[in-house]
């Protein structure tokens, strides 16, 4: 994974409360890759969405294309919202949380 991933890792380890990175190795079209990030909301949801989108640009910079992954399940959609609680820890991350996912090809591992 080391061709794959350093730079999509280094974006989803910004600062936030957890990421999840699913890579299958795909097929000649490239890599099966989806992505899910969170973060507690402290600012102004508006300012929290901006930064989501900022987010899931910087993850199609770092290599994964946006488009179809048929004919394997991809399950993540393309998106950015606030969610009741945390994806990850919801016991121990309380309150509202920026997410952002994705899903798409990499050219290459």
């Amino acid at each position: 994974m080391a061709g794959l991933s350093h730079h999509v890792v280094d974006v989803l380890t910004t600062p936030g409360c957890g990421y999840t990175l699913d890579v299958h190795r795909g097929d000649a079209d490239g890599a099966i890759v989806q992505w899910l990030w969170g973060e507690p909301l402290t600012s102004d949801a508006t300012d929290a969405v901006e930064r989501g989108r900022a987010l899931a640009e910087a993850v199609r910079n770092a290599g994964v294309a946006a488009g179809d992954t048929a004919p394997y399940d991809a399950h993540l959609t393309d998106a950015v919202l606030i969610m009741d609680e945390c994806p990850f820890q919801p016991r121990v991350c309380g309150g509202p949380h920026l997410v952002a996912s994705g899903r798409g090809r990499l050219g290459s591992l």
